[in-house]
């Protein structure tokens, strides 16, 4: 994800921790998810229909979505989820690290790469 609120962690470029919001997200961020959510609308569809549930399959995420196989169900929802993963490490990087980052420990122009 781009942060980590159990180890106060955020990824830099996309996000900051804030004394006052917890976390911000930058343009960067907000573009990226909602690229995300234009690639792949079945996830969020049934993430939102399927949101009471404690513990959630790939396959029922995407069900609920409206998804529909045509052929090999297990190798589509597979597929499916690798597509997810190429379209984030293409977007994002490989393995973006996280890192400690606040407004008042990063160098001023990554401040201002983070706010535009």
């Amino acid at each position: 994800g781009l942060h980590s609120s159990k180890r106060g962690l955020v990824m830099a470029g996309y996000a900051r921790r804030s004394n006052e919001t917890g976390v911000e997200f930058s343009p960067a961020a907000v573009a990226a998810v909602k690229d995300f959510v234009v690639a792949f609308p079945h996830v969020f569809r049934g993430l939102i229909k399927a949101r009471q549930e404690p513990v959630l399959e790939a396959a029922e995420v995407l069900k609920a979505g409206g998804f529909v196989p045509k052929g090999d169900a297990a190798a589509e929802v597979s597929h499916y989820v690798a597509s997810m993963a190429k379209f984030v490490t293409q977007r994002l990087g490989a393995s973006p690290p996280l890192v400690e980052a606040d407004a008042k420990s990063l160098p001023p122009q990554t401040v201002q790469e983070i706010e535009c």
